[in-house]
């Protein structure tokens, strides 16, 4: 009885701060390797899922809503299957506040190589949570439908590993940009069949700097066993890769 009555209180929390529109962002600080990481302030982590591309953390502390809550991590990725990640949640306080507080938290995460990491989420050192990115699948449209234009990319690089499409690309944009293939699930015939992949950039920032990232596609739907991937953007052919 006590553990319902506790998870209704926690579905009335999520709500009431969702209702409220309290979304603060969570920043991710990239520390040095050798770098300590800072002790947190006392807090108790309510939630924490992944939705898409964005870490949602709900938190309950004695402070003051101005407290910084950030989370630091050290930039490495290990190899492993999946790989993982190691994130450490702070809570540093910023006022001689001591209400209790109610936060809801996101972070947006499309901007580090994670796609297909699990990460392993800290709170001075105690685990408080395994979360597994999902990695994102070619996006289908009926050929009645207008592809989106895109902003310039460049493809550095490009390969398949286990039904993943691997692309390394560079663009002036912002670190917020988002990526999507298009496909209108249509094989050419020719031997093997052809397949004509879109990628789009929708920018989401302001900022216009040089900026190069790993981009990682579920192509498990594309069924036959040998085809070739022609990978066009704004209709201009960027590269072609064979899939055995």
């Amino acid at each position: 009885m006590l553990k319902i009555i506790s998870l209704f209180v926690l579905c009335l929390i999520t709500l009431s701060v969702s209702a409220n529109n309290n979304n603060d962002v969570l920043s991710v600080v990239k520390i040095k390797h050798g770098q300590t990481i800072p002790k947190s302030a006392p807090m108790n982590v309510l939630l924490a899922e992944l939705k898409g591309n964005q870490l949602f953390v709900t938190v309950k502390y004695r402070g003051s809503r101005n407290d910084s809550i950030k989370i630091y991590w050290n930039g490495v990725i290990r190899h492993s299957n999946p790989p993982q990640s190691y994130w450490h949640l702070v809570r540093h306080p910023r006022g001689k506040s001591n209400q209790i507080i109610y936060r809801r938290l996101v972070c947006k995460i499309d901007n580090i190589y994670l796609q297909k990491a699990k990460i392993y989420l800290y709170l001075n050192w105690h685990l408080l949570k395994r979360l597994q990115m999902g990695i994102p699948s070619i996006t289908r449209y009926d050929r009645s439908q207008e592809l989106p234009k895109s902003p310039p990319i460049h493809v550095m690089s490009s390969k398949i590993r286990n039904n993943h499409l691997i692309l390394t690309v560079k663009y002036r944009g912002s670190h917020e940009d988002s990526f999507k293939i298009y496909w209108n699930g249509i094989y050419l015939r020719s031997n093997p069949p052809q397949v004509n992949f879109h990628l789009v950039r929708h920018p989401r920032g302001t900022t216009n700097q040089w900026i190069e990232r790993r981009l990682v596609y579920n192509i498990k739907g594309v069924y036959h066993r040998r085809y070739s991937i022609n990978l066009y953007s704004n209709w201009k052919l960027i590269t072609w890769i064979r899939v055995n």
